[in-house]
């Protein structure tokens, strides 16, 4: 190998195991790797900025604005909502919405269709006896097998489209990825509702074991409470205090013989159901004021793309405007500290806000910020909203279906016949999009075109083309299946295609195969990331919603990662070789 060769290796590697710690945001990593390449001449001056005019980048952020529409104007929830309730039956009611869940996710973002179903998912529980965590993993590994079915339905496809375009000058059509993943959408799916239930259907003696997970809040204490004189070892069990502020000073540090005294103010780490109890008791009081109007119980959880992500709980000052309140933070598996004021605790993707206000206000102040309300008010109730954005986006799918016209005008039609109708604003769209995962894909455009450039990935390729007999492309295609399923728990799932699909399109050159299997096994495997909670976004906002252990994920997973995968290989052998 030559010198830029490794360097390029080199610099790609380590951006993918800067993206597997987690430490480092997307964007930042993608465009640290990219002043890399351009500093060390592994990336051509006029290419730098050649990612954010790529077709698949520019299609990726019509979508994220059109389903970002569809979700704040509960388009589809008004639609869907009262499908599942003639569902007779658990059984039925839960394939009813896996089935509505994938059916979405293949024509829209994997992250959109699971934001779109989730208070319909809630609803629709509650009316068919379904716990939320029987119900919301499943759900989320349904948006991500029926992604593999259209190119639009995630965006690896897209990409993945966009590397067979670079090497023979024409991308796959609108539905060419249904011939692999349809068949392991399919096979996913029907694994996923015949195992699932065995593994997340509690008895009830579990069920109401079951902890509903900890959550912070900010309490103060009443001069009647009987924890008034208690000791930190002493208070109720499941019930926590982490901070106490006396008069406006902290108490520091804290003791198990500290006693609490009327007025302090605390910050407590217990169970909703505990909080309650001492609340309605007149234990404790909450520290924000009360709202002004009547207000309902609500929860809501934070999105990928929300804004208050990295924020401080004392972002969430807006609540007041709105006439509502903060009740409780749920903390979720994730570990923090807690000390000091709830204000200073930071928010993460998937955490669960307990709130009291209006419904309807509090969907408003929320939608804002891409923090979506779960309950508090019935998915299905309130004005129907009007449906030719529906209509609008139902026929730029058709348009790029049929090969009427490329995705990208097709959409960008779309996104402009909203603007203009007035059902979309440009401006506030725009700047609530999760512009981090954008640059990261626009960042890694150009490194991947330098795998290619720099004779890196045929090189990769010839030497992985050395491991297997000639004539072997069927388990060369199965390898890269395999290897795009391995990663994609660590990496994210886009960079992950971007930086694999040069090597993919070599390997077939060195196999004297053509290169559409290998980037459709590279894009399906990329999608299968049924393992671990912290992969995809979906899985992440499932696990703060359901209350899942991380080792519910592989013991629910691997079943459907098996029959998916297997279903695909054995249809990429039928139509693609």
């Amino acid at each position: 190998m030559t010198a830029d060769q490794i360097a390029i290796l080199a610099l790609l590697a380590g951006l993918l195991a800067a993206f597997a710690s987690g430490r480092l945001r997307l964007e930042a990593v993608a465009l640290s790797g990219l002043a890399l390449g351009g500093v060390a001449g592994l990336v051509p001056a006029d290419r730098l900025f050649s990612g954010f005019a790529n077709p698949a980048v520019i299609t990726v952020v019509e979508i994220l604005l059109i389903v970002r529409l569809l979700s704040r104007a509960r388009l589809l929830e008004a639609l869907v909502a009262r499908l599942p309730a003639r569902a007779a039956g658990a059984g039925r009611a839960r394939a009813i919405l896996v089935a509505l869940s994938a059916a979405l996710s293949s024509v829209m973002n994997n992250v959109g269709a699971f934001a779109l179903m989730l208070p319909v998912v809630r609803a629709a529980a509650r009316r068919a006896g379904l716990a939320p965590r029987s119900i919301l993993l499943p759900v989320s590994y349904a948006t991500l097998l029926g992604g593999l079915c259209t190119l639009i339905g995630t965006p690896p496809n897209l990409l993945a489209s966009e590397a067979l375009a670079d090497a023979t000058g024409e991308g796959f059509g609108f539905f060419a990825f249904a011939l692999a993943g349809a068949p392991a959408a399919l096979a996913g799916l029907a694994a996923l509702l015949l195992w699932a239930p065995r593994v997340l259907d509690a008895d009830p003696q579990e069920e109401e074991a079951a902890s509903p997970g900890p959550v912070a809040a900010e309490l103060t204490l009443p001069p009647g409470s009987a924890l008034v004189g208690r000791t930190l070892a002493g208070l109720p069990r499941g019930f926590a205090v982490r901070a106490i502020t006396r008069q406006g000073r902290a108490v520091s540090p804290l003791w198990p013989r500290t006693s609490l005294a009327a007025g302090d103010l605390l910050l407590a780490e217990t169970e909703m159901p505990v909080l309650d109890a001492l609340r309605a008791a007149g234990e404790v009081d909450l520290a924000a004021p009360a709202p002004l109007r009547e207000s309902e119980a609500a929860q809501a959880v934070i999105a990928p793309a929300s804004p208050l992500v990295g924020s401080p709980a004392g972002a969430l000052a807006f609540l007041e405007d709105a006439g509502a309140r903060l009740v409780a933070v749920g903390l979720g598996p994730r570990s923090r500290r807690l000390d000091g004021r709830l204000a200073d605790l930071r928010l993460g993707v998937g955490d669960v806000l307990h709130l009291e206000g209006p419904p309807g206000a509090l969907r408003r102040a929320l939608g804002e910020r891409d923090a979506l309300l779960l309950a508090g008010a019935d998915p299905g109730a309130g004005p129907v909203p009007p449906l030719w954005p529906l209509a609008a986006f139902a026929l730029g799918v058709l348009a790029a279906g049929f090969g009427l016209a490329d995705p990208a005008a097709a959409f960008g039609a779309v996104t402009l016949a909203l603007m203009l109708g007035g059902a979309l604003r440009l401006r506030p769209a725009l700047a609530s999009l999760d512009w981090g995962v954008i640059v990261m894909l626009a960042a890694m455009v150009p490194l991947g075109e330098a795998v290619a450039s720099t004779g890196a990935a045929a090189s990769l390729a010839a030497a992985l083309a050395g491991l297997f007999p000639s004539g072997s492309t069927p388990l060369a295609v199965g390898a890269i299946l395999l290897l795009a399923a391995a990663l994609t728990p660590l990496v994210n799932n886009a960079a992950l295609v971007v930086a694999l699909a040069p090597v993919a399109v070599e390997f077939a050159r060195a196999s004297a195969a053509p290169p559409e299997p290998f980037l459709v096994a590279l894009a399906i495997g990329a999608s299968l990331d049924f393992l671990t909670p912290f992969g995809h976004h979906n899985n992440t906002l499932a696990l703060g919603l359901g209350d899942y252990r991380f080792a519910d994920f592989p013991r629910t997973g691997w079943p459907v990662l098996l029959a998916s995968a297997a279903a695909a290989w054995c249809a990429i052998l039928l139509f693609w070789i």
